[in-house]
């Protein structure tokens, strides 16, 4: 069983953010399919300054007529347990609320006075920034930092990245190994590429997550080198077949959840 990650997670310095970050963006995705990458960026930047808002509001809860919309008490146990606070007494949200009402966490003192504290304050200002910089930015950072789980995987060599990003090549691949058409072997090509250059593309988010990048000339020298066979005509109307639609896209379906999730 693939074991579910929690998107929700709050890393505690910039590195363990960046080498965590496509573990999560995967997660994400797979989750929510309608969303492309930049709303995982805002997903994000919500997130650590939520964060943000809880570390001020153990410091000063008189500064809050009323307790933040969401509060995350696994976070604030995570807290806990970073600055090394064992004795906070904040077992249900009732005990949190119970501490805000009375303008005092016991605790606040330690939290502010720890060692740690301005550090992480200085972490998240800096992955906010990093977010709110923009994904070329970011991506430039995730290349230079080692990723315990990166959606980024190399392609193979020989293959053209202009044509293919790994999640369209691996698609691909995919396709090809399990994808069966009726008729004849040359027909499952042409159906593939017919599928992914006009029917994912149909989908303006699915587009965002595969490229596929091939003019039909292109496309017939590349299955001829790599699997020889020979396609002598596009027959277009060999994939104007609701069937294989389904099939094809059932077979992306399936990929999807693979792909982002193992």
């Amino acid at each position: 069983m693939t074991k579910s990650i929690n998107i929700d997670k709050i890393y505690f310095s910039k590195k363990d953010f960046l080498e965590n970050y496509n573990i999560l963006s995967k997660e994400y995705i797979s989750q929510h399919i309608d969303y492309d990458n930049n709303d995982f960026i805002e997903f994000e930047i919500s997130l650590y300054k939520k964060a943000l808002e809880l570390l001020e509001l153990i410091i000063n809860p008189c500064n809050f007529d009323q307790l933040p919309s969401f509060v995350d008490l696994n976070l604030f146990w995570d807290l806990m347990i970073f600055f090394e606070i064992p004795d906070h007494g904040i077992d249900s949200f009732r005990d949190f609320s119970y501490c805000h009402m009375n303008g005092n966490f016991k605790f606040s003192a330690d939290v502010f006075f720890n060692k740690k504290y301005t550090d992480l304050i200085i972490s998240w200002d800096k992955i906010i920034k990093l977010l709110e910089d923009g994904y070329e930015k970011l991506e430039k950072n995730l290349i230079a930092n080692p990723q315990k789980n990166n959606l980024n995987y190399s392609l193979p060599q020989g293959i053209d990245p202009n044509k293919f990003n790994v999640a369209g090549y691996s698609l691909f691949t995919y396709l090809i190994e399990n994808y069966t058409a009726k008729k004849e072997k040359i027909v499952k090509y042409i159906n593939i590429y017919y599928y992914m250059k006009y029917e994912i593309h149909k989908d303006e988010k699915l587009s965002k997550i595969y490229t596929f990048s091939f003019i039909q000339e292109d496309y017939r020298d590349f299955i001829h080198k790599n699997y020889s066979v020979e396609i002598k005509k596009f027959a277009k109307a060999a994939f104007d077949f609701d069937e294989q639609i389904r099939v094809l896209n059932s077979l992306e379906s399936n990929f999807r959840r693979q792909f982002f999730q193992n």
